[in-house]
């Protein structure tokens, strides 16, 4: 009997430890912290200025869109991925929360290789847009007012 009342009072313990976290609450209209950590990892390049300017430029596009539709990011394979790099995204991502933006609202972007590499067709998009800022070998990009 000792031994139930003891596990009646530890249930609700457990539960309510279980749902603990170290992060903040996302909101049902943010973007989740680990599909952001994945797009910033596949995306940019990974220096502190980079992907902070990448996290803003993804939250920017998610909160003008409501989706990441076209960030390829999400698909590379950027195989195993270290604490200190995980933590670094993880880190540029909540510091859009404290911060102002580096990209001055950017929804788009371009690295330096796009631009030599890519057809023509696939980023004249980049001409109906404004440059807003150049980051770790990356251009960012928002929609003309």
């Amino acid at each position: 009997m000792y031994m139930r009342a003891k596990l009646c009072l530890l249930m609700p313990c457990l539960m309510l430890a279980r749902g603990c976290s170290t992060a903040p609450p996302a909101l049902a209209n943010e973007l989740h912290h680990e599909i952001a950590i994945k797009a910033i990892l596949g995306e940019s390049e990974h220096t502190d200025p980079a992907m902070r300017a990448m996290a803003w430029a993804l939250k920017n596009r998610y909160a003008k869109r409501g989706d990441l539709k076209g960030v390829y990011g999400l698909q590379a394979k950027i195989g195993q991925i270290g604490p200190n790099l995980r933590q670094k995204a993880l880190k540029a991502w909540f510091l859009t929360a404290y911060s102002e933006d580096v990209t001055l609202g950017a929804t788009n972007w371009l690295s330096d290789w796009d631009l030599t590499h890519c057809r023509p067709s696939l980023i004249a998009w980049r001409k109906k847009m404004q440059e807003t800022a150049y980051i770790g070998h990356t251009h960012f990009y928002r929609e003309v007012k």
